[in-house]
């Protein structure tokens, strides 16, 4: 990837290092915390699914209050920087909290599990919105944003390659499962807090002009504003959309795949390689990625990764009981593929910040980004109430052998569920409107516009 004029190469690597720490989180409960939930700590499938999504449910609303407040923040730090720097160390605290297991009795630990999980979402929703919302803060050109949203997917791919590879590898050399994954967190918990500090230590904020001063509104207002911030901006709505879908299609194969390769491949190894090449081929393919994006459009690269993710998919259904190996040269095709989504929706997102603007004159990054925060977590939360339901349906006993119906509902969970959300969220983006030249005109409509208040202003 090349330099992207306004943004340093050390501001771009700084982006990265701040997604890996999110990912060692995101990625982490992604891989593991379903698992240890039902076959570490013992709770059943169902109430593990339903703990699940009551605390990304609360994230999901916590999400918007997220936003809107970090909007509405005026520091001589920036708006966004503070959360990093006081937050850090609290979301790096709570990572390790959800993987303890204290020894409860089962309802005892039930609420353990819920509060810690709860806890965990909602500091990362307020400092992972911040942290977002400096992508659209920092650079309007719409290439420069692909250019930062490819740096950004690369640190979302070491963070998950290195919590996913380092996890596997604490538990395999651990007296107990219960053991490895308590201290792998305790070490992540570390590096995340380092991390987040060097991404606010780097990322200095523009100044903020007489247009983007805090609204004098309730913060209530401020939340029940996100509707109408949806309703005006058909393409925040599409993106948002292709965020639910996308959400589900990759939450869902990811938190099965421990299961699949446990119960169904039954190999340790393909899961260790997995858990490795999957994030590793991820990142490689990200600047292929953003080249595509920027010779056609962003729809464009959508779409052509949609056909490759499908057929991926759909093959690995069809060879569900073949070697395991067969299975992770699939899974590796379908990460190519899944990296288009990945970039190119977070790319997307700045966009519509900017078509919102043009079209209404109001610009809310941070309630942008918090909604679709808000998009994401309500899916994750769905993934997990559904893979809870969906085991006990089909007879999942934990540390068990599994009957062959149970094994084909996991090999489905990983692919055909998957396979419908990525024909949706095409379906979706089909008449998705900007492209290149389309946002160049709105940057001219948002610059007369501004010009035109300044005038006025003057004039007063």
């Amino acid at each position: 990837m090349t330099e992207a004029a306004g943004v340093t190469r050390l501001g771009r690597f700084a982006f990265m290092v701040g997604d890996i720490a999110f990912n060692i989180v995101y990625q982490g409960t992604a891989w593991f915390l379903l698992f240890v939930y039902t076959n570490v700590f013992g709770l059943p499938p169902t109430v593990a699914g339903l703990i699940y999504f009551g605390a990304l449910a609360c994230d999901a609303l916590t999400d918007p209050f997220a936003g809107v407040l970090a909007d509405r923040t005026r520091t001589r730090w920036g708006r966004f920087r503070p959360y990093l720097i006081i937050g850090g160390p609290f979301l790096a605290l709570s990572y390790p909290l959800a993987y303890w297991r204290p020894e409860f009795a089962l309802g005892w630990l039930t609420l353990w599990t819920l509060l810690t999980h709860c806890e965990m979402r909602f500091l990362y929703a307020f400092v992972s919105i911040p942290f977002s919302s400096l992508h659209s803060r920092l650079s309007q050109d719409p290439h420069e944003r692909s250019v930062i949203s490819g740096y950004r997917m690369i640190g979302s791919a070491i963070g998950g390659l290195s919590i996913s590879s380092f996890t596997l590898w604490m538990v395999r050399n651990s007296e107990t499962p219960a053991e490895g994954y308590f201290h792998a967190a305790i070490v992540a918990g570390v590096v995340i807090t380092l991390m987040l500090w060097f991404a606010a230590w780097v990322l200095k904020e523009p100044p903020e002009t007489s247009d983007q001063q805090p609204e004098q509104i309730s913060i209530w207002q401020d939340v029940v504003g996100v509707v109408a911030l949806v309703k005006h901006n058909k393409p925040l709505a599409q993106v948002f959309g292709c965020f639910v879908v996308q959400t589900i299609a990759a939450g869902i194969g990811q938190a099965s795949t421990v299961y699949y390769f446990t119960y169904v491949g039954k190999s340790a190894d393909a899961l260790q390689w997995i858990a490795f090449l999957g994030p590793f081929i991820f990142m490689l393919s990200v600047p292929i990625w953003v080249a595509v994006a920027n010779r056609t459009s962003k729809r464009s690269a959508w779409m052509i990764a949609t056909v490759g993710s499908a057929l991926a998919l759909a093959a690995f259904f069809l060879c569900r009981f073949m070697s395991p190996w067969v299975a992770v040269g699939l899974l590796i095709a379908n990460s190519f593929f899944f990296a288009s989504f990945a970039v190119m929706q977070w790319s997307m997102l700045p966009d519509t910040i900017e078509y919102g603007e043009a079209t209404t004159g109001e610009r809310h990054e941070a309630r942008a980004y918090g909604f679709a925060s808000f998009a994401q977590k309500g899916a994750l939360g769905f993934n997990a109430f559904i893979i809870g339901v969906l085991l006990d349906v089909v007879g999942y006993v934990p540390n068990q052998p599994q009957t062959e119906l149970t094994q084909t509902a996991i090999a489905a969970m990983m692919s055909l569920i998957p396979l419908g959300c990525v024909l949706l969220a095409a379906a979706m983006l089909w008449r998705y409107p900007i492209d290149n030249a389309f946002h160049a005109d709105l940057l001219k409509r948002i610059a007369q516009r501004r010009a035109d208040a300044s005038l006025r202003q003057a004039i007063i």
